[in-house]
């Protein structure tokens, strides 16, 4: 079972590396070593002729592969199609040498065996930095040696190294991709398209940020591809130390679990066997971007020079144009002069105009009102013509009736005067006739028909504009109707407070009703001791329009307003010979009888106001009732017309 699972492990090794050829010679030298058999095998000329001609033919291979990827590169052929091709080389190649276990008993086979493997890990050092795919050479020794495990295990590490670095420099360089195709696209043609200079520039410092970086991941790939050598030589450690367990130890519960980290190792050498196919042909397109940016940098540089020279010759270009700028100002104030002379012309000219255009309204108008006269007297003649004409109607209808009494009374004469052959003759001819009378009435019919069919689309048409007329009246009135009652319930807003301060303005009449009454009571006092006649006359007065302040019917705010205001103004004017007795208080109840007047005149208006808004109102709902009438009655006709239709 041990033996099993080192098989697999060594199996996926050779995959990787490319040495699946080796694999059958190493099973027959661990075989041997499981017998017991401990002889060296010694090398002869020959096989050692044999091994030199597949380390050479190894390196051709090498070789012709690096031509290969040359024409790849300048072909565009895929580099994982000349990958898979050198690969399928090195394992015939390797298939060529002669199985046999080789241990190198003497110096100069071993050194020669051990030169041609440093120059072929050289090779593959500088491959892993390059980008360039290389197979490694492999030798034959004993599995128990070092030097043979360890060229095996190196050469595959090299390999995996390789493509693990290309992998990770071009999953690194990705980012990069859409700024190096944006460029490609732009420099296209060769030259740059934007005279500006500081496009260039910036190009210019991308081209050498991707050169920064691209080294930044070289160095980063060489610094993996160490960490990954020093992995797989663990990896060959513990591979040689299970050999060696295997010899000295056999626990099923260690094999069990060696046998399981086998293939899960296999599994993992598959999979990175996989992932170097791919990082191989990615790192190939790395390097040709690389060469391309380089190729962009240089023209960049060109065209960044070109600009400069285009740049110098723009500004000779500005400076002229600023010169050529300032003459226009010059002349362009001079035509601003010119133009507001011009604009004072044109005002003149406008007001000549409007001169004018007053007198051709006013012609206007005299040609309106002679156009209303002439159309009144157009509308009496037509009118005058019409009963002219009906009269001339009603003796035609005469004239025709006693021209048919006398067709009838000739028909009835020649019925009597002739035979009855010809009797006979006028029935066949008056059939025929009645016959052809028949067949031009029904023909006269059908264009009737005809033509009242055309009338009825005609009329449906007009009917279907009218019901559309209606509909727009109808939102436009339904749209009035809908104001006028915002209107009016913002005017019965209006109503109310107003009603309000006519309440309050009643209470201060009241209150300066009742400081008249105290005023007026020593003043009519006095009065009537000094003066007796000026007394009864305000006694006289007074009970004169008392009856009038408490009115027997109820009234109106307003008019209960309105005669407080004429009492106390009444009042006043009555006691002015005792007006020197209080002066300061009837120039206050004066100022708060002037204020109460205006408001009551302010009141009446809002009245006035209300009152026309009920009466819009009233008229808005007569014509909305009216229209909705029309609507109705033009839905029963569309009804109608349709079932008829139908």
């Amino acid at each position: 079972m041990l033996g099993s699972w080192l098989n697999e492990i060594q199996k996926t090794l050779d995959n990787v590396s490319g040495l699946a050829g080796k694999l059958e010679e190493f099973e027959g030298i661990e075989e041997k070593e499981g017998h017991g058999s401990d002889d060296v095998v010694h090398l002869s000329g020959s096989e050692l002729n044999e091994v030199e001609g597949g380390v050479i033919s190894m390196q051709l291979a090498t070789k012709q592969k690096e031509t290969h990827q040359e024409d790849s590169s300048t072909h565009g052929v895929a580099p994982s199609a000349i990958g898979m091709g050198d690969c399928c080389e090195v394992e015939a190649s390797d298939r060529l040498l002669p199985p046999a276990v080789l241990q190198t008993r003497s110096s100069d086979v071993s050194c020669e065996l051990g030169q041609k493997f440093d120059t072929t890990e050289r090779e593959q050092g500088k491959t892993a930095v390059t980008g360039t795919k290389q197979t490694p050479v492999t030798f034959l020794s004993k599995p128990g040696e070092r030097g043979g495990g360890e060229g095996i295990f190196k050469g595959a590490s090299s390999g995996v190294v390789s493509e693990e670095g290309d992998n990770r420099s071009l999953v690194t360089s990705e980012d990069h991709t859409h700024d190096s195709r944006n460029l490609q696209e732009g420099q296209g043609g060769g030259t740059v398209s934007s005279s500006d200079p500081n496009a260039t520039d910036g190009q210019l410092l991308r081209f050498q940020a991707l050169l920064a970086e691209e080294m930044e991941t070289s160095q980063r790939l060489n610094d993996e591809n160490k960490r990954l050598t020093q992995s797989i030589l663990s990896l060959q450690k513990e591979v040689n130390s299970l050999r060696n367990l295997k010899r000295s130890t056999v626990d099923k519960e260690k094999m069990a679990s060696l046998e399981r980290e086998g293939v899960e190792l296999s599994e993992q050498l598959g999979r990175e066997r996989e992932r170097s196919k791919q990082l191989l042909e990615r790192k190939a397109e790395a390097e040709d971007r690389v060469v391309s940016l380089e190729r962009q940098l240089r023209q960049g540089a060109a065209d960044y020079n070109e600009l400069q020279n285009i740049a110098a010759a723009r500004q000779t270009q500005c400076e002229a144009t600023q010169r050529q700028v300032n003459e226009l100002t010059i002349q362009l104030e001079e035509k601003n002069r010119r133009v507001q002379e011009l604009q004072g012309e044109v005002s003149r000219y406008v007001s000549e105009l409007n001169h004018r255009c007053d007198t051709a309204n006013d012609v206007v108008e005299s040609l309106k009102r002679e156009k209303e006269v002439f159309v009144s007297s157009l509308h009496r003649n037509q009118m005058e013509y019409e009963l002219h004409i009906q009269q001339l109607e009603k003796k035609l209808l005469q004239a025709e009736h006693r021209a048919d009494r006398a067709e009838t009374r000739l028909v009835e004469h020649e019925r009597g005067s002739l035979n009855p052959l010809r009797e006979l003759r006028a029935a066949l001819d008056d059939t025929e006739r009645q016959k052809k009378q028949l067949l031009e009435e029904a023909a006269l019919a059908a264009e009737e028909c005809a033509a009242l069919k055309r009338d009825h689309v005609v009329v449906v048409e007009s009917y279907k504009q009218q019901l559309a007329g209606v509909q727009n009246e109808l939102r436009a009135a339904v749209d009035e109707r809908t104001a006028s009652i915002q209107e009016l319930l913002q005017w019965k807003g209006r109503h109310t407070q107003v009603q309000k301060e006519l309440g309050d303005a009643l209470i201060r009449a009241a209150q300066a009703e009742a400081l008249n009454k105290q005023i007026k009571q020593p003043a009519d006092a006095v009065c009537t001791g000094i003066q007796p006649r000026s007394g009864s006359r305000c006694s006289s007065s007074i009970a004169a329009a008392e009856p009038s302040f408490v009115p027997s019917q109820p009234l109106t705010p307003v008019d209960v307003c309105a005669n407080n205001t004429c009492l106390a103004l009444l009042h006043f004017h009555t006691d002015g010979p005792t007006s020197h007795f209080s002066r300061g208080g009837r120039e206050r109840m004066e100022k708060e009888l002037v204020r109460q007047a205006v408001e009551i005149e302010s009141l009446r208006r809002y009245k006035d106001e209300v009152e026309e808004l009920r009466k819009k109102l009233a008229a808005l709902a007569a014509q909305h009732d009216l229209l909705m009438q029309m609507y109705g009655q033009l839905q029963e006709e569309t009804q109608q017309q349709t079932k008829s239709q139908s």
